[in-house]
């Protein structure tokens, strides 16, 4: 197995002490997705960093969060078209259909768990 680079290992340092991704996992329960999710996050996350300002997942759930408030669609939009570009920049890499696959539901499920509360019926 590869020795993990200087780099991932800050990702995973910032992953695993982030209050956004702690509530994400939490609300996952599922320790074997939780495992997967902790390998794969730190992709899109290095991907934000270097096309944002954004440098914590926290920071980037602030700014959805507000995003989504404004009145401008491209703002409200904008990590959509962030993950887009995402995308673009995994099929630059040839990984495979699955692959991109697998990093996208990643990253739609850190949007999709922490902007959305659990209805208690």
């Amino acid at each position: 197995m590869k020795k993990p680079t200087k780099e991932l290992l800050e990702l995973r340092k910032i992953i695993d002490t982030d209050k956004a991704v702690s509530e994400w996992f939490t609300s996952i329960g599922n320790k074997r997705t939780i495992s997967n999710y902790r390998n794969d996050f730190p992709k899109f996350l290095k991907f934000v960093r270097e096309h944002t300002s954004f440098k914590t997942p926290s920071e980037i759930i602030e700014q959805r969060r507000k995003d989504l408030q404004s009145k401008d669609p491209k703002t409200q939009r904008r990590f959509e078209a962030l993950g887009k570009e995402f995308m673009h920049h995994l099929e630059s890499q040839h990984l495979r259909y699955n692959s991109i696959k697998t990093y996208l539901r990643t990253m739609e499920s850190l949007f999709f768990t922490s902007l959305f509360e659990p209805q208690i019926c």
